[in-house]
């Protein structure tokens, strides 16, 4: 897949967005396999369906994100902050989850349907 714009930022595969601010972005069905996004702002944005393997979502702000049919198996959740997000149908597989907010990204996943081998979460220190 190729590269998507959004604002100044190029958004696919292994991309850098470290600190990115993609608030209220719809990268619904992007491919960011790989994609470092430590720190950035996801506040609103939509990955429904997005393919988010071995993401680096560490210390994210995720509030109102959709991350519904996504494939998050193995990305890296550690430290980031969470509220009312949606992960209806992910496969959480291999997930990486700890620190402060854990408790939340835990609800949240129990709280969404069908979501895909909530069994094999790694809860780990950050």
């Amino acid at each position: 897949q190729s590269l998507i714009q959004y604002g100044a930022y190029y958004i696919g595969p292994n991309a850098d967005l470290e600190g990115a601010n993609l608030k209220g972005a719809n990268l619904e069905g992007a491919n960011l396999s790989g994609a470092d996004l430590e720190d950035a702002n996801l506040g609103w944005a939509n990955l429904q369906g997005a393919g988010l393997e071995n993401v680096n979502f560490r210390f994210c702000d995720i509030q109102h994100t959709k991350f519904i049919n996504a494939n998050l198996v193995n990305a890296d959740f550690r430290g980031a902050r969470f509220w009312a997000v949606d992960f209806s149908g992910a496969d959480v597989k291999g997930v990486k989850v700890g620190g402060r907010h854990l408790t939340e990204i835990l609800s949240y996943i129990v709280k969404s349907d069908n979501v895909k081998n909530f069994d094999k979460i790694e809860i780990v220190e950050v």
